[in-house]
């Protein structure tokens, strides 16, 4: 949890496969982050390996451990206050993460179902106009009866 400007507990046992979960759990007015103390545990493009981003009061931010370490974390917006900082212990043997593309998949058809769904929606409202406006025309010609 995090509970006012504090991690607690600030040091976390997990074993690899473990998904951690951190809730920011009280009241306050400001946003903490849960992220990787700097120049340590980085990507290959150097960003911090674990990042929340802004959590406001109620949110949550859950991140699984697959390879053993220790892992120095603290909040971005607070790296001076010593209970924002603390650190995940990770034993055990490492594992494989699942593959990042089965998610990116469920992406893609969701966006082509969205465009999909767009499009025909263009489709009927332009369909819609057009008889209706065609009706329009021919009803108010002069010297036109309708029957």
């Amino acid at each position: 949890m995090i509970v006012d400007y504090a991690y607690q507990p600030q040091h976390i046992n997990a074993t690899t496969g473990t998904q951690v979960t951190w809730t920011y759990a009280s009241n306050g007015k400001t946003v903490h982050t849960v992220t990787s103390s700097p120049q340590t545990n980085t990507t290959q493009g150097g960003m911090p390996l674990i990042g929340s981003g802004s959590l406001s009061p109620g949110q949550s931010f859950a991140y699984t451990f697959y390879k053993h370490g220790i892992y120095p974390i603290q909040c971005y917006l607070h790296p001076t206050i010593a209970a924002m900082n603390g650190w995940v212990n990770v034993t055990g043997t490492d594992l494989q993460p699942p593959p990042a593309s089965a998610a990116s998949s469920d992406i893609t058809l969701y966006g082509i179902g969205g465009v999909v769904a767009g499009a025909l929606v263009i489709v009927s409202v332009a369909l819609f106009l057009k008889r209706r406006t065609k009706k329009v025309e021919t009803s108010t010609r002069p010297g036109y009866l309708e029957s």
